[in-house]
């Protein structure tokens, strides 16, 4: 029993150690297209793509390249903030 046991465990763990899955980490900067290296919000909405909130606008990744939103300024007096801290989807 104690031999049933020792092999049962041993496959268990065998099994757990050889299913991990590999994961690839990539860093984006503003090289990459990034409008601000400072992040204080990130979202995956339902189409997929990666919303960023940054202190510079909203970017949207899709997986490929960055494209950035930011407020318009309609004039000479506005003050436009582009900060964006908390992404909520819809």
């Amino acid at each position: 029993m104690k031999r049933f046991l020792f092999v049962l465990c041993l496959i268990a763990q065998v099994c757990v150690l050889t299913a991990h899955e590999h994961y690839v980490i990539q860093h984006y900067s503003i090289k990459d297209g990034v409008s601000q290296n400072i992040v204080m919000a990130i979202l995956q909405d339902k189409q997929g793509f990666i919303r960023l909130g940054t202190w510079d606008g909203l970017n949207r990744f899709d997986g490929y390249e960055f494209k950035t939103y930011k407020a318009m300024s309609n004039g000479i007096q506005a003050q436009v903030n582009n900060r964006v801290e908390m992404i909520y989807e819809d």
